[in-house]
């Protein structure tokens, strides 16, 4: 008989840097320290990049503070969280975007800022892996880890474990698993968001998805063949963590 080893496994997203909840951030470390994962994911949006959004000219955010933004998720990430992969969402993809904006401020600004995420991901020796939208993905084992893509909504979820398959992603700030109508059965799961509030961003206020944000994580095994996960839901109306026991 072959011993297949298996290694522990945890995946957070959409963290939003100095918008972290304090509390959904301290239950996270807490969790990640007692249960010791060996491969530590985040699916991508650990910055906010508040500034660098279309539409922000000519509006408060585009007044919002960059340094405090991208040093406190790079803070999170690769110092405290200790990522060994590390997903860019669609938020740090705004930096590659203005990279190319022909005011030249905006684009030496973006271009000092990729380097210091990059350079940090060397640094620790995390894989960065780039934003490419539906392209972007990672397989361990049986599943696909990626950001995620597209607008949210109540059937987001299953649109992408029928792209995918078995998928882990971030991107729709619910956290939540299902298992697709398909003889596939494939399993899809969102970590949620670790985002502090109910009306934290300008773009989420005219969503009614908004109201299904929760925070939460993934945690499992993988063998490198099969990958086994479970999501911990937490509901942002409690004020009381309790966390998978170890």
């Amino acid at each position: 008989n072959i011993t297949r080893k298996w290694k522990r496994i945890m995946a957070v997203g959409c963290s939003h840097s100095h918008l972290i909840d304090k509390q959904a951030k301290a239950n996270v470390l807490k969790f990640s320290e007692q249960f010791k994962p060996e491969i530590r994911i985040h699916l991508g949006d650990w910055a906010d990049t508040t500034c660098f959004r279309n539409g922000a000219r000519g509006t408060p955010d585009e007044s919002e503070p960059i340094e405090p933004d991208i040093e406190s998720g790079i803070d999170f990430v690769f110092d405290e969280f200790r990522a060994t992969l590390a997903f860019s969402g669609n938020h740090e993809q705004r930096l590659w975007h203005c990279a190319g904006d022909k005011d030249a401020r905006v684009s030496w600004a973006a271009g000092k800022l990729i380097g210091m995420i990059t350079d940090k991901a060397k640094e620790t020796k995390c894989e960065f892996v780039p934003y490419t939208g539906i392209w972007q993905e990672r397989r361990i084992g049986n599943f696909t880890f990626t950001h995620g893509s597209g607008r949210g909504g109540i059937n987001a979820l299953q649109k992408h474990a029928l792209a995918y398959g078995n998928i882990c992603m971030a991107h729709l700030h619910t956290a939540e698993q299902i298992t697709v109508q398909a003889r596939s059965r494939a399993t899809g799961i969102c970590v949620g968001t670790l985002m502090a509030g109910h009306d934290p961003a300008e773009y989420a206020r005219q969503n009614f998805n908004t109201f299904r944000w929760s925070y939460g994580f993934a945690y499992g095994e993988t063998d490198g063949q099969t990958t086994q996960l479970w999501l911990h839901r937490h509901d942002p109306e409690s004020t009381v963590w309790r966390l998978p026991p170890v």
